[in-house]
């Protein structure tokens, strides 16, 4: 594994951790951007395919997809799932291409927003 993921994985996690999801061996960024906006450019989009494609890479690939969609298409692979989905997909799947720092931010800042707060994101 590159040394440069490994320290970038020690900055934020300070433990050792096992991954769930391991990358995809011969990748392409560019590959998955073109298969990903082929899954979203018709009526609807095409689930399967989108699922195959994003929950099958790991963190460091999904990332690389998304500034490789941005390169090809002039807009952001956010902006077009945000168009495309809804309810639990479409949480799930922002959530997974989302750096992990800004992902806890956003976690953390809905967890205390407004009156009361969820104290069970908190604590996790």
């Amino acid at each position: 594994m590159d040394q440069n993921i490994i320290n970038h994985r020690r900055t934020f996690y300070p433990f050792e951790c096992q991954p769930t999801v391991f990358p995809a061996l011969n990748f392409n960024a560019k590959a998955d951007a073109e298969g990903l906006h082929e899954a979203m450019n018709r009526f609807g989009y095409n689930s399967e395919k989108l699922i195959n494609i994003i929950c099958h890479r790991d963190i460091e690939q999904r990332l690389k997809i998304v500034k490789e969609y941005k390169t090809l298409y002039g807009v952001g692979l956010e902006e077009s799932l945000k168009s495309k989905l809804s309810g639990n997909m479409r949480k799930l799947v922002l959530a997974l291409i989302t750096p992990l720092p800004h992902f806890f931010a956003k976690e953390l800042h809905d967890a205390m927003y407004g009156l009361g707060t969820t104290e069970s994101v908190l604590i996790e």
